[in-house]
């Protein structure tokens, strides 16, 4: 009995697989295919035909076309980092694809070093002390001396005499390098009120710009003076002759010296220079207006 039955199954089994068989045979597709869609190619990727075959769908990619590649359009410099006098900079060159609008080309650049970055400080001359203007780096701290600021050294007025006007002499000031200060830029003066008789008169000084102060000089206006006429020896003596000059003076003074050196003696063998000053006595001073003659 179990050998009738086993050999039922395996009859079975052949049985079914040849039916199966048979199924796949009557069931297979002669495929007829169609372009149902064309892929054209782009910058990066490559074209292709789509077939489908219209009796079971099946489908396939063909006709590959190589992608075109991109075409160069607008440049750009993009993450620039600037250069300094430590450090180098750096930037990216990049150009896009005026097709697709993508990047097609990045390439890294280097910069060289930058200069410093120098500020100046100024430390302002005073009446007593050069000044000075120094560089300094924000960046690595370099410091570099510019230039020496000299201080004011003198003084000068030009001569005033006596004219009935009030008068405002110029001021000459130059520092201890012999250069000649400009009013308006380095100083401003302000000239005592009246300014017209003869007399001494104060005249304030303040500094600017590169210097800093205050100074308070003075300059006389002294009477019209006069000159000699001649000089002539008597005995151990010279004689003097002037033309005299009595407005707004008192008086005369004759003075004499050998080599520009007061002496208080006279030597027939020797030359002597002679002063005369006319003077006007103002208050406790006197002051003087000087002529000279050999």
């Amino acid at each position: 009995m179990k050998k009738i039955i086993c050999f039922l199954l395996i009859a079975c089994m052949l049985f079914g697989c040849v039916v199966i068989a048979g199924a796949e045979e009557e069931n297979e597709c002669a495929h007829q295919y169609e372009v149902t869609q064309v892929f054209e190619p782009t910058c990066t990727e490559q074209g292709y035909s789509r077939y489908e075959c219209t009796l079971c769908g099946d489908s396939y990619n063909g006709d590959f076309v190589e992608a075109k590649g991109h075409v160069s359009g607008k440049t750009a410099v993009e993450n620039k980092v600037d250069s300094n006098c430590m450090y180098r900079g750096s930037y990216d060159f990049v150009i896009y694809c005026k097709v697709c609008g993508k990047e097609s080309f990045r390439k890294k650049f280097s910069l060289d070093r930058g200069p410093h970055n120098f500020k100046n400080y100024v430390t302002k001359a005073t009446l007593n002390k050069d000044g000075l203007v120094r560089s300094v780096c924000s960046v690595c701290k370099t410091s570099e001396l510019r230039r020496i600021i000299y201080r004011p050294h003198s003084f000068t007025f030009a001569k005033t005499v006596y004219n009935g006007k009030v008068q405002t002499p110029k001021l000459v000031i130059k520092d201890t390098s012999g250069q000649i200060l400009t009013q308006g830029t380095s100083y401003k003066l302000n000239y005592a009120k009246g300014r017209k008789n003869i007399g001494k008169y104060a005249v304030k000084v303040t500094f600017m710009g590169d210097y800093s102060g205050t100074k308070m000089i003075y300059f006389y206006i002294v009477p019209k003076g006069t000159s000699i006429t001649s000089t002539t020896r008597v005995g151990n003596g010279i004689k003097v002759q002037w033309k005299k000059q009595t407005s707004n003076t008192n008086g005369y003074q004759i003075q004499y010296s050998q080599k520009f050196q007061l002496c208080q003696n006279l030597n027939r063998s020797r030359e002597y220079r002679v002063f005369k000053n006319a003077h006007r006595i103002v208050g406790k001073n006197c002051v003087f207006c000087q002529s000279a003659h050999l």
